[in-house]
């Protein structure tokens, strides 16, 4: 947006933390009755309205920038768990890289072996790397446990 107003800006201002969770999000003009759009990698368009509130198209809503941003802590939480419940390795070392800060382009490979789980991944930029999770099990079961507290919205548990 060339020149974004206080609406668009407190919406922007919540991009870092949606990249943070892993989520590649952008705020995108719009030519309908919507102000404009919040696009996040892989899932439904949000549509942002003049007061404010938000509405994503597969039927959650809310009021503000906050709301929309716990909605996302909570299907992140939501999509970790079914990693950890299916043993679904990459999703798991997906989430564990991400709950480290380390933003990554792809997991390559994830090989659970023993207490621990190798992962290969690629980075934004530069070559693959490596790196060797000890104790996974502990460590993706005190994520969880985090990423439940972070994740406790009432209001929106029925929309998820």
């Amino acid at each position: 947006m060339n020149h974004p107003d206080q609406l668009s800006q407190s919406y922007a201002a919540i991009l870092p933390a949606l990249k943070d969770l892993g989520y590649r999000a952008d705020v995108k003009a719009n030519i309908d009755d919507e102000r404009f759009i919040v696009t996040v990698g892989g899932k439904p368009t949000v549509r942002v309205y003049s007061d404010g509130g938000w509405k994503r198209d597969d039927g959650p809503e809310g009021n503000n920038p906050g709301e929309l941003l716990r909605f996302y802590r909570h299907e992140h939480y939501l999509e970790a768990l079914k990693h950890w419940e299916t043993g679904n390795w990459r999703g798991i070392a997906r989430d564990l890289l991400i709950d480290s800060g380390i933003r990554m382009g792809a997991v390559l490979s994830a090989e659970q072996a023993g207490s621990h789980l190798d992962v290969e991944y690629r980075p934004f930029s530069g070559p693959a790397e490596t790196i060797r999770f000890n104790r996974v099990q502990t460590k993706t079961v005190n994520m969880l446990k985090r990423l439940e507290k972070d994740s406790r919205i009432p209001d929106l548990e029925a929309a998820a």
